[in-house]
């Protein structure tokens, strides 16, 4: 089978507004050859990053240390599809089907798939999953309005992309969907993410950044924050506005940035009741269309080096890769329960945090707690199986036709020795009366 590098649903519309889409900045923190967004020739391994953060703030090398001590390699059995700008074949991901290599504009589709899927650099750790496979779906060519022929991200390749994942379903297998930045919503895109759910397919969605420039799509909305402002509007939910994020869906996980202390900011996040999870994503490391490991940039209104909700994305599509591993054979639903139930926040079924929803993933907990969720994701809770184990009612007796006259026999029995216990107690007292009235006499 043949996956073509882009597929028909990308060449469509220009550019339109994508929800929350954020202008991303190089990170301070590196050398400029180590930002995943440079594009010159391969960086020297002396001038690349180090160890990416979120990895040991998640303890993903002790859940590799986990499944390797099973005999498993960490995200094998595992297909995730990577809705974005395309995938570069030279950073040593495995790809599934035998895909052709465009020339790529934009980075951040490379810079994703390594950040799920990398292989290790210079003996550190890069990628989540390093043995899963990777299915390229590129939905854009550059986010930056310009040539003619340059695409832009738009609800319609979107949607086309997902219907592309279910009409392949047979072949790809696909697991995972990431789909890293938010559009509006179509009803091609409802089509598609209900075929999906019913193929047992889990969606992962960035919830989408804060506008920080007056250019950016729905600054009017939601941009506009700086120091002298007191934040974002108490009401503030862009659950409407940022699909497949606002789908309230059980195969639909909605993936929001925080920082490495769990902490939520404003300055990034957009407030979405739809928020399922959140991922710290400080210090990302992925690979470049150069070649070499690199650091995520950063995104949103002053946060510096923190990359947004697209990358806290792809770390719980890198996540769920490694659940499917260890819990090959559960469905969709449980997979997503094990995450819930573990994350820092509340395990409810609403967690009303606009921010980071149940809190951020624990992927060390979610694949050592011994949880029993069903089928369908129901967790059995204590109270759940105190239900479940009522003991079954013990049946009324038959009646017994001989139980009164039993009752009569025990009850004459009853008077009759209390009676005759009377009298061995009044015996000797009667006799000591009748010798003293003799005496008497």
């Amino acid at each position: 089978m043949r996956v073509t590098a882009r597929p028909v649903f990308v060449i469509l519309a220009p550019l339109v507004a994508v929800a929350g889409l954020a202008v991303l900045a190089p990170a301070p923190a590196y050398a400029d050859g180590d930002s995943c967004d440079y594009t010159d020739p391969r960086t020297p391994v002396d001038q690349r990053p180090g160890a990416s953060l979120p990895l040991a703030d998640l303890e993903i090398e002790a859940v590799h240390d986990l499944l390797e001590q099973r005999g498993q390699a960490p995200g094998a059995g595992a297909v995730v599809a990577v809705l974005d700008s395309g995938i570069s074949r030279g950073i040593g991901v495995r790809l599934r089907g035998e895909l052709s290599q465009p020339e790529l504009k934009d980075w951040r589709g490379t810079a994703m798939a390594g950040v799920i899927a990398g292989p290790d650099a210079e003996q550190r750790e890069v990628g989540f999953a390093p043995a899963a496979e990777l299915v390229d779906v590129p939905v854009y060519d550059t986010l930056q309005p310009g040539d003619d022929n340059e695409i832009g991200l738009t609800p319609d390749v979107v949607a086309a992309g997902l219907t592309y994942l279910a009409d392949n379903h047979g072949t790809l297998q696909t697991d995972i969907a990431v789909v890293p930045m938010p559009v509006s919503r179509t009803d091609a895109m409802d089509a598609a993410i209900e075929r999906l759910d019913e193929q047992d397919v889990i969606v992962v969605a960035g919830s989408g950044d804060r506008p920080s420039q007056e250019g950016d799509p729905l600054y009017a909305d939601y941009g506009g924050l700086d120091e002298d402002s007191d934040g974002p509007p108490s009401d503030e939910d862009a659950a409407d506005d940022a699909w497949p994020t606002g789908y309230d869906n059980s195969n639909v996980v909605a993936v929001a940035a925080a920082a490495p202390d769990g902490a939520a900011s404003d300055d990034v996040v957009l407030r979405n009741s739809e928020i399922d999870l959140a991922a710290p994503t400080s210090g990302l490391v992925g690979y470049g269309l150069n070649g070499s490991s690199c650091v995520v940039p950063g995104a949103g209104a002053g946060v510096g080096t923190m990359p947004g909700s697209g990358f806290a994305a792809a770390e719980v599509a890198g996540v769920l890769a490694l659940m499917e591993t260890a819990y090959d054979g559960e469905t969709a639903e449980q997979l997503i329960a094990r995450l819930y139930a573990t994350a820092t926040g509340t395990s409810s079924v609403t967690p009303n945090n606009l921010l980071t929803g149940h809190g951020i993933i624990q992927p060390l907990e979610a694949l050592t707690r011994p949880l029993k969720p069903r089928p369908d994701g129901e967790l059995v809770t204590s109270e759940m199986r105190d239900r479940d184990n009522v003991p079954v009612a013990v049946p009324e007796p038959e009646p017994d036709p001989l139980a009164s006259t039993r009752d009569n026999a025990a009850w004459w029995g009853l008077l009759g020795g209390g009676a005759l216990l009377v009298a061995m107690v009044l015996r000797p007292l009667l006799a000591r009366r009748h010798v003293t009235d003799r005496r008497n006499v």
